[in-house]
């Protein structure tokens, strides 16, 4: 199992991506010759020598613990021709260039098995639930570290509802909304059974608004 070359902190959410000055959201997606998601799959960017692969992190964050999409942020020059490399065990490595450029969608990438048998891999469970504010109002910023050292980060709603994927045992959970009080649950179980998790957060205004202070308080989990 490959591990995370580190923790992309605007890589909480791909809205929060798209709002970094001059910067891109790359999305790809690995999947096999039928077009199932390859769960052990890793995407890492390959800088350019022309001097365009200036971007924000290397290794692209997991989306979910399917390890078959992955988000990551290119900036100062972002759009443009990038190379890419997708790997995964049992599956010939694939190397290609694509085109990122605002609003792209998803780059879907198929890995052919190769000799190398396929791993064993646990059963994956879902967590799921809402992250609001104290105004009712969804918020982004939701990332979780598994077992396995892999930090996923969490698609989110306009409405604050998520669901992700993840392998059963002990997630650090973290949920940093942007000007809001941040906070971080240590060694939360994920069993074998589907979970809900809703969080709230005290911001100081509404979103999109410069109203009266609120108060900053702990996020309660519910």
């Amino acid at each position: 199992m490959r591990f995370s070359m580190g923790l992309v902190l605007s890589v909480f959410c791909f809205l929060s991506v798209m709002a970094q000055p001059g910067g891109y959201a790359v999305f790809v997606s690995a999947v096999d010759s039928k077009g199932q998601p390859i769960r052990d799959a890793w995407v890492k960017v390959i800088p350019r020598r022309d001097g365009i692969g200036n971007i924000f992190d290397q290794s692209f964050l997991p989306t979910d613990g399917s390890h078959s999409k992955f988000a990551a942020a290119i900036r100062d020059r972002g759009k443009g021709e990038y190379d890419i490399e997708v790997t995964a065990s049992g599956y010939d490595p694939v190397r290609k260039t694509i085109l990122i450029e605002c609003c792209s969608k998803t780059h879907e990438v198929v890995l052919e098995r190769s000799s190398e048998p396929l791993p064993e891999l646990p059963k994956l469970v879902t967590l799921s639930g809402l992250v609001t504010n104290t105004f009712g109002e969804g918020m982004y910023g939701l990332r979780i570290q598994g077992p396995s050292g892999y930090t996923y980060s969490a698609e989110v709603d306009p409405s604050g509802r998520y669901s992700i994927k993840l392998i059963p045992g002990l997630h650090r959970i973290e949920f940093w909304p942007s000007s809001c009080t941040r906070y971080t649950l240590e060694d939360y179980l994920i069993g074998t059974e589907d979970k809900l998790l809703n969080l709230t957060t005290e911001c100081r205004y509404r979103k999109g608004a410069s109203g009266i202070n609120q108060p900053y308080s702990r996020i309660v989990p519910k």
